[in-house]
C-alpha cells in the first residue's frame, strides 16, 4: 500500500513529510523540539534509537518515568490535538543512556 492509500479499516496510511523532521538528543533528562509543531498537522511518526519515554503537549511539555514508553527501533504513529500539542518531551529509559529521537510531520 503506497502512502494515502486508505486500509482495511477506511482510514488514510499517512505520508511522512520528510522537509519537516526534527531530532531530540535524548538522555536521562526530559528533552523536546525546539521548533513548534504547526497548527494543521494531526499526526507525527516517531522512533527512537534507545528505548525511552514520551509526552505529547504544549511548549512546557516534560516526560517522565510514568509516560508512554516507546521501544529502541520501534516506528509509531501518534495523533495531535490540533492546534493545542505542539511539542513532544522524551527522556531516556535508562537514565544512563543517550540517544535521539525523531518526529516528523505526516499529511
Amino acid at each position: 500500500m503506497s502512502a494515502g492509500q486508505l486500509n482495511k479499516g477506511g482510514s488514510r496510511n499517512p505520508a511522512v513529510r520528510p522537509d519537516n523532521a526534527q531530532d531530540i538528543s535524548v538522555s536521562g533528562s526530559s528533552a523536546s523540539n525546539s521548533t513548534a509543531i504547526p497548527s494543521g498537522i494531526e499526526q507525527l511518526r516517531i522512533v527512537c534509537t534507545i528505548d525511552c519515554r514520551y509526552k505529547i503537549g504544549t511548549d512546557s511539555v516534560t516526560a517522565g518515568a510514568t509516560d508512554v514508553l516507546l521501544i529502541a527501533g520501534t516506528t509509531e504513529i501518534v495523533r495531535l490535538n490540533n492546534g493545542v500539542d505542539t511539542h513532544i518531551a522524551a527522556i531516556a529509559e535508562d537514565a544512563a543512556e543517550t540517544g535521539k529521537f525523531n518526529l516528523a510531520e505526516c499529511g
